[in-house]
């Protein structure tokens, strides 16, 4: 646990709170251990990374660990979590869910700078930058709402 720790779990808990969110056991715990690995934040600060983190969540699953199936490619088994992340990481423990999202926003940032969570929605271009500008707007919002 690092010091700071505590203060990203209350950051974490303000943001899911003003989405009126209700995430299954483990998942705020996951996000907070994984924003508090990040050596260098993604967004430009923690706080930006755990806002972004906290829509995608609420957009992919609602925040569950086992979300109902929607999309074509959850209903087809290709994408699980809490994140909607591929492969077998999709299925693991929510603390690496958390950082594999990380991860691939950090390559989003280097894949399309200006929109950098548009791989996690498919893709840098159609749907996917619009799914994910529209995202980090909510992203803000909701980070301004909390930290005022």
């Amino acid at each position: 646990m690092t010091s700071l720790t505590p203060a990203l779990r209350m950051l974490v808990l303000s943001l899911v709170h003003a989405v009126h969110a209700h995430p299954d056991a483990g998942v705020v715990d996951g996000m907070v251990s994984a924003l508090a690995a990040e050596r260098t934040p993604v967004l430009g600060s923690l706080a930006e990374d755990a806002a972004a983190m906290v829509t995608w969540a609420v957009g992919e699953s609602q925040m569950q660990l086992h979300p109902t199936s929607y999309s074509w490619d959850s209903r087809a088994g290709l994408s699980r979590g809490v994140w909607q992340l591929q492969g077998a990481t999709g299925d693991a423990a929510p603390d690496v869910q958390a950082a594999a999202w990380l991860a691939l926003l950090r390559d989003g940032l280097r894949r399309c700078p200006d929109a950098p969570g548009a791989p996690l929605s498919g893709g840098c271009h159609g749907a996917a930058r619009r799914i994910a500008r529209g995202r980090m707007t909510q992203a803000r919002a909701i980070l301004a709402s909390v930290v005022r």
